[in-house]
């Protein structure tokens, strides 16, 4: 990240990424408890709603993933997509939050999969237009992917956190709060479309 101008674009995207990423992982990662001391479903059932949120998620990721990367090439935008997912994730978080009905694991599942899948397809292509230098490309990209591990490790983190101050409900409008930070910095990237 050594030029000053695409350095800083490039810092936002990483922080945008680590953000968003960070938002996905913290529900996915207590699903299982989300399910069994939050919304109170029963054991029995626990196995084919986490079956259900699994294939509602993975579906949803594959058909955005297959639609928003070609279209973004087409508008010749990355930007605003990356941005549009932050708040899918955002937005299907919530969702839990308003009700304890189990459908609204599903309806999260549907919403942020969308996010997901858009996310996935267009943010590597972001990624590559904010590389400060062409001569360290691999580098710089390897750095920008560092957030995807990030992500994973401090979702969690952050779940647990919230959780153990306040309960389960809090878990979702902290998510909320952390993809909404990371479409803000993905937002402040200048110079990229």
């Amino acid at each position: 990240f050594a030029a000053k101008s695409n350095g800083n674009k490039a810092v936002l995207a990483l922080f945008g990424k680590l953000m968003i990423t960070t938002a996905t992982f913290a529900i996915q990662g207590y699903q299982l408890f989300i399910l069994t001391d939050y919304l109170k479903v029963a054991e029995g059932d626990v196995g084919r709603q986490i079956e259900l949120i699994s294939i509602i998620l993975m579906v949803t990721a594959l058909a955005m993933a297959l639609v928003a990367g070609p279209i973004s090439d087409k508008i010749g935008r990355r930007k605003g997509p990356v941005a549009l997912a932050g708040l899918m994730v955002a937005i299907g978080a919530l969702v839990p939050f308003f009700s304890t009905a189990p459908w609204t694991m599903l309806v999260y599942a549907l919403i942020a999969g969308i996010g997901s899948g858009i996310f996935n397809s267009v943010d590597q292509a972001l990624n590559v237009e904010v590389l400060p230098n062409a001569a360290t490309a691999a580098k710089d990209l390897g750095v920008l992917n560092l957030a995807n591990t990030g992500g994973q490790i401090l979702g969690p983190a952050i779940a647990a956190v919230a959780i153990s101050a306040i309960g389960y409900q809090m878990i979702f409008p902290t998510v909320a709060v952390v993809a909404i930070i990371g479409v803000i910095l993905i937002a402040m990237i200048r110079s990229v479309r």
